[in-house]
């Protein structure tokens, strides 16, 4: 049984092709447009200054973990919106000399103001629901920069300032918006105007920055000059993390995230959740990442049905795969959520990826 690893919540990933192939077997994936291939090794980015940086850095003597990682402060620039030195993720690393998968996870924490039932108050004006994910109260202890340091001390060969160093060239020299990027900034008019640092950088002159326009942010540069001059003790107990709590600590209904969260923040390394499809073995992120046991359990309602007998545009093949996500997230908004506390949710891990032991597959 080969082994996979699939990157379910990262920043950005390293290299899946669109079609494995395991002996004589195949996996199809339907794909539109020219496929890219390669031998020794892929990038793969949503944003092509990310993807071109990870592409420099292999050439340049980088292996994956370094790449990745360049990536992921590329990101921060090209779609700061999407990807950010102060949100956090999960990186999956599959180790080639000793077959072993680990998870590095940098999810943001809870501070430790935060308490059971806190965004469950009964809903006022001021106080709506359906905002509370917008509130400072919602802000979580960042991650990211310890899971950076964390996955280039284990894994990587270059360090944190060479890895942060296509970033700071982007920031100060500028990225054309993307399509997807314009389209968050038209949709953010009212959050971006509100903020002058941020009108000054996404709305210039009163304008707001559509898709093909420059985007030059000489403040983020200075930020990442910061993290490149101190290492991560900036974000964590330094400049950068006080700078962040003030901010915090403006925004409606504000956290009472401080410093000392920053300082007391922890990187875990975690074992993958693992299941399988047809003669592949998949590895991805446990809980608290929801992604991972959500596309096993995808995968093992469509590993009883064979696929390959209806064509790429078959109606019946897309109601199988639709029926299996809703089925999958519907368990997700059901069961998952955070685990190894007094208050966590009772999840039926035993069950979870046999699609045959709650008759899933009779709603199909």
């Amino acid at each position: 049984m080969r082994l996979f690893s699939v990157a379910v919540s990262v920043s950005c990933c390293m290299a899946f092709a669109p079609m494995v192939q395991a002996g004589n077997q195949k996996l199809p994936i339907t794909t539109i447009g020219p496929v890219a291939s390669g031998h020794a090794g892929m990038v793969v980015s949503s944003n092509s200054d990310a993807a071109r940086v990870g592409s420099q850095v292999l050439a340049q003597g980088g292996n994956a973990v370094d790449a990745a990682i360049a990536m992921e402060f590329a990101l921060n620039v090209s779609e700061p919106a999407f990807s950010g030195i102060t949100g956090g993720g999960f990186m999956l690393i599959y180790e080639a000399a000793t077959g072993k998968v680990k998870v590095i996870d940098s999810r943001e924490r809870a501070p430790a103001s935060a308490f059971d039932g806190m965004f469950l108050q009964t809903e006022t004006k001021e106080w709506p629901l359906g905002e509370r994910k917008k509130f400072g109260i919602a802000v979580g202890v960042p991650g990211a920069l310890a899971g950076a340091q964390e996955a280039l001390d284990l894994f990587g060969t270059w360090s944190l300032k060479q890895t942060l160093a296509p970033a700071v060239e982007l920031a100060e020299g500028g990225v054309i918006v993307s399509q997807l990027l314009g389209e968050s900034i038209a949709a953010n008019l009212a959050l971006l105007a509100a903020n002058p640092a941020a009108k000054a950088v996404f709305l210039p002159g009163g304008k707001a920055l559509k898709a093909g326009d420059l985007l030059v942010q000489p403040d983020l540069a200075h930020t990442l000059r910061l993290v490149q001059k101190e290492g991560i003790e900036a974000m964590y107990g330094g400049e950068l993390g006080e700078a962040l709590i003030e901010e915090i600590q403006m925004m409606e209904h504000p956290s009472g995230m401080t410093i000392e969260d920053l300082v007391k923040y922890e990187v875990t390394i975690d074992k993958p959740v693992t299941g399988s499809y047809g003669d592949y073995k998949i590895a991805s992120a446990a809980l608290p990442s929801s992604g991972g046991l959500t596309v096993l359990q995808t995968l093992a309602i469509l590993d009883l049905f064979d696929l390959e007998q209806y064509s790429a545009n078959s109606v019946t093949r897309y109601h199988l795969i639709l029926r299996a996500l809703q089925l999958a997230f519907a368990d997700r908004n059901a069961y998952l959520g955070d685990v190894g506390c007094d208050n966590c949710l009772d999840i039926p891990f035993e069950h979870w990826l046999d699609p045959r032991s709650e008759e899933h597959t009779s709603e199909l």
